[in-house]
């Protein structure tokens, strides 16, 4: 287990999380989040898909009605959000969504050091490198509740700063990274 005195970014914490999981040799790592907006019920559909995949992310546009109580301005925020990685990178996955499964016995893990974000921005710029890399990333339906316990960190500086990573590293791949990865 990884215990923290303070905090360092939801991003850190799933890079860190990586990184642990492949020390300890692990075939298989799940993420999710904690304030049970991710449903645990649908861990068993993750490893299924994960079996003919690299990563395997829960998607909440394979299907309609799959935010139930989400208050209008976070769906806002998350179809803009799909838009701009759509336009940006032709993602056609839910790349925002953090309940996923990633098959560390076929990604390499030098997949984290091109993540440079410790934010929210980590889980688009994670599945654009890993898209980019040519590994293999599937779906599948869930909904996903508004938040059940706990309060948002998602503030209005981690939506700029979100933006502005967007932007630099569809940069980046066009003029850097595409060389070297």
């Amino acid at each position: 287990t990884i215990r923290r005195q303070n905090r360092k970014g939801l991003g850190k914490a799933h890079k860190d999380g990586l990184l642990w999981a492949y020390k300890k040799k692990y075939i298989y790592f799940i993420t999710m989040d904690s304030d049970f907006a991710h449903d645990p019920k649908y861990i068993p559909q993750l490893i299924k898909k994960i079996r003919n995949a690299d990563v395997a992310v829960g998607s909440r546009y394979l299907r309609k009605n799959s935010t139930p109580n989400w208050p209008l301005f976070r769906q806002f925020l998350s179809q803009g959000a799909r838009l701009t990685t759509y336009i940006l990178f032709r993602h056609k996955f839910d790349s925002t969504n953090a309940f996923r499964c990633y098959n560390l016995k076929k990604i390499n893990k030098n997949f984290i050091s091109y993540c440079k974000s410790n934010d929210y921005d980590f889980f688009f710029t994670s599945l654009a490198i890993l898209n980019l890399k040519k590994y293999k990333i599937v779906e599948f339906p869930m909904t996903i509740k508004a938040r059940v316990k706990g309060n948002s960190k998602f503030y209005f500086k981690y939506i700029c700063k979100s933006i502005y990573m967007m932007f630099d590293l569809f940069f980046k791949i066009i003029f850097k990274y595409k060389s070297s990865l």
